[in-house]
């Protein structure tokens, strides 16, 4: 599913316009990207949790040179479904 279908199926479910929907729906990924960015947790409850993770700095080979490099300590943006989300999104065989 890309945005595009969400905002089609968020719109439907509301019974909103597709412009109201995407504009709700890009308020609230702004909203978690700037939380995210500024280092705070965004909890959802019943879908899971969005963070900032810290990746240590650690020693690599470059795949071109095969040379031992040092990869420097980054920080990413990461997602821990909860576990409703993860009981729900097993497919059922």
């Amino acid at each position: 599913m890309h945005k595009s279908d969400l905002i089609r199926h968020v719109a439907a479910d509301a019974g909103v316009s597709q412009a109201v929907a995407a504009k709700v729906i890009n308020s609230a990924l702004d909203s978690i990207v700037k939380e995210v960015s500024e280092g705070k947790r965004v909890v959802l409850t019943g879908f899971g949790a969005f963070e900032l993770r810290h990746r240590r700095e650690r020693h690599g080979v470059d795949p071109r040179t095969a040379k031992d490099i040092v990869v420097p300590e980054s920080f990413t943006p990461g997602f821990t479904a909860s576990g409703t989300f993860r009981s729900r999104a097993r497919p059922s065989n």
